[in-house]
């Protein structure tokens, strides 16, 4: 079979081939969905109609371009994303039970927790969210699911949910989202530690070590929205007794540099545009700069 060239005419092949395979069984949708940063992703939504939840998950296609591009063919492609709607269908109890607690306040309320993003990078998906300003990012929140073998579910706290479905105001959400926060077992963990575990106390040689001993990553229990911890202010001030950076990895988690006099905000910035342009994906990235924690006054701030 000849290669499809572009993304978009992929993702059409994928629809006519699932229509055609489905008949009418099946309502086949290609959906565009908003991450954050502005990425925007296709996914082909595949509604049985013996499905009495008529629900389905968004099946997500830059992976599976990815695939066939390194050889996959297109009906190999076909083939997983008809058994990923299979184990929707098996476990459509699971999934629709999740998404009836998301909308439930009474059974949400436990599950809610804050997450940061960039403001800039998200104005559009911002418009649509219950969110607070936080130095120039924006606290906005999330229904967090388990993490399972298939991914991690979670659903972001819409202006029109607030209103219609949970009927309390932004505060009351905010403040059970930091309670919540409280209870999600933030920890720190030594960069030098990580990285005796992965490679061996012999790979590290003492420079290494001198600089890895002033190295600290911060996330939550799951390592998901962790970087959230920056607004944790009673555990830094709990952990955190001298002054020191911040340094948004991701979403997911911040590394924490103390501050020696050994490295300065724009050097820095520059390690993180770095970092942002070459490892961490799209919808992941938070800041291109560092912050500050003053231990004089126990906050978090922007670098001077």
């Amino acid at each position: 079979m000849k290669k499809i060239k572009t993304y978009k005419r992929f993702t059409r092949e994928i629809r006519d081939i699932l229509e055609d395979y489905y008949k009418d069984n099946a309502i086949v949708e290609i959906t565009e969905v908003l991450k954050t940063n502005g990425k925007r992703i296709e996914g082909i939504n595949v509604v049985l109609k013996d499905d009495p939840s008529r629900v389905s998950p968004i099946i997500y296609l830059d992976g599976f371009f990815d695939d066939y591009n390194k050889g996959k063919t297109i009906h190999d492609c076909i083939r997983e994303i008809n058994k990923l709607v299979d184990e929707h269908q098996s476990n459509s109890k699971e999934v629709n039970g999740f998404d009836s607690i998301a909308i439930s306040w009474e059974q949400a309320k436990d599950r809610i927790y804050p997450v940061l993003i960039n403001t800039e990078s998200n104005k559009e998906l911002l418009r649509n969210l219950v969110s607070f300003p936080f130095l120039d990012l924006s606290i906005i929140f999330v229904v967090r699911g388990e993490i399972t073998s298939t991914g991690y579910k979670s659903v972001k706290v819409t202006k029109e949910l607030i209103e219609k479905g949970y009927k309390v105001d932004a505060e009351t959400l905010k403040e059970q989202a930091f309670n919540n926060m409280k209870k999600d077992n933030y920890k720190i963990t030594s960069m030098f530690d990580m990285v005796k575990r992965l490679m061996g106390s012999t790979i590290v040689s003492e420079d290494e070590h001198m600089i890895l001993d002033n190295l600290y990553v911060l996330t939550n229990q799951d390592g998901v929205f962790g970087a959230a911890g920056m607004l944790y202010n009673e555990y830094l001030n709990e952990i955190l007794d001298e002054d020191a950076y911040l340094i948004p990895s991701s979403i997911n988690e911040l590394i924490i540099v103390k501050d020696t006099n050994k490295i300065g905000a724009e050097e820095l910035s520059e390690m993180i545009q770095s970092v942002n342009e070459t490892v961490v994906e799209q919808e992941a990235r938070l800041s291109s700069h560092p912050y500050y924690y003053d231990s004089d006054t126990k906050s978090v701030r922007m670098c001077a």
